[in-house]
């Protein structure tokens, strides 16, 4: 594998995440709004549409933008639409993971009109009925979705909606259910994931022993692959082996940049590292400076991928 280079300029950057408010309308128990070690990122701010124009427009070669919402949900900036429009103005193709619970059916057969076709769309359903869906995605109306999907879809020129399905424990017979399979056939497309294994390194706000659990296999998977990485990091650390680093930022040629328009490398360094600015400058990571990497060391990225699992980014 070549080494990564320490810099990287604006021209570089291929990819952004987007977050545009800091605040959601649902309280999901595993999501990063619930951690303890993140809960000083949770703070509502709504920049201005030709501000975040403005900064974007420093970057000249975006290829993609991605709205996922990491501690909020994108489509409550009051002037999204307008954020959409000026993405494909750039023709920067764009990914939307929404829960899809706000914002009246009109609503969102406008934005199908404005989608192009290599942009994504993800639904984020949990379960083919209220009892189940919301036992994860708590305050979210399946039917609220369900009726705002088809709005879209019916909408759009493009087979861009996508159903998006997080596997528990809980909800993992139901996925081929009937029900479930008639929610299913709605969508364009599909992609499933199993819940994400890091939630495991953070401590959360008020209960811990959380009762919604990813699953067993996946969790010793990724406990055994994680304990491994930190180990091996620790001997980079004090000499006693030499690794490389995989900065998935670095790699992927992408950055974040949150609600106050200040741009990380990744979620992990906006939560432990955040009072130190970031400007392109890898020199540290490359270093392993910070113990947070240890996912991204070379063996250990190599270990996650070959086991289906993903690094945090």
């Amino acid at each position: 594998m070549n080494k990564l280079p320490d810099k990287l300029s604006k021209e570089e950057i291929l990819e952004i995440e987007l977050e545009l408010t800091g605040t959601c309308n649902l309280d999901c128990p595993l999501c990063s709004r619930s951690y303890e070690n993140a809960k000083h990122l949770i703070k509502y701010n709504e920049r201005s549409v030709e501000e975040i124009k403005k900064q974007l427009d420093e970057y000249p070669n975006i290829e993609m933008c991605c709205m996922a919402g990491i501690i909020s949900e994108p489509t409550l900036h009051k002037r999204f639409l307008e954020i959409i429009e000026y993405l494909r103005s750039r023709n920067i193709a764009i990914e939307l993971y929404s829960n899809a619970s706000v914002h009246s059916e009109k609503w969102w057969a406008e934005l199908a009109t404005l989608m192009g076709p290599c942009d994504r769309v993800f639904f984020t359903i949990c379960g083919s009925n209220q009892e189940l869906h919301e036992k994860y995605r708590v305050n979210s109306s399946l039917e609220k979705i369900l009726n705002n999907h088809r709005a879209f879809k019916n909408n759009c020129e493009h087979p861009i909606d996508t159903l998006q399905h997080i596997k528990f424990e809980y909800n993992s017979e139901d996925f081929e259910s009937k029900e479930m399979q008639a929610i299913r056939a709605r969508f364009s497309r599909e992609e499933n994931i199993n819940t994400l294994p890091y939630n495991e390194r953070f401590k959360f706000i008020e209960d811990e022993d959380n009762k919604i659990k990813l699953s067993s296999e996946l969790a010793r998977s990724y406990n055994l692959i994680a304990k491994n990485a930190k180990r091996r990091y620790q001997k980079n650390k004090s000499g006693e082996m030499k690794c490389q680093m995989r900065c998935k930022s670095l790699e992927e040629r992408f950055v974040a940049i949150d609600q106050f328009g200040e741009i990380t490398p990744c979620f992990l360094y906006r939560i432990y590292n955040g009072d130190e600015k970031f400007n392109l400058d890898y020199t540290k990571i490359n270093k392993f400076t910070y113990d947070f990497c240890y996912e991204c060391e070379a063996v250990t990225t190599q270990m996650l991928e070959d086991n289906g699992l993903e690094r945090m980014g």
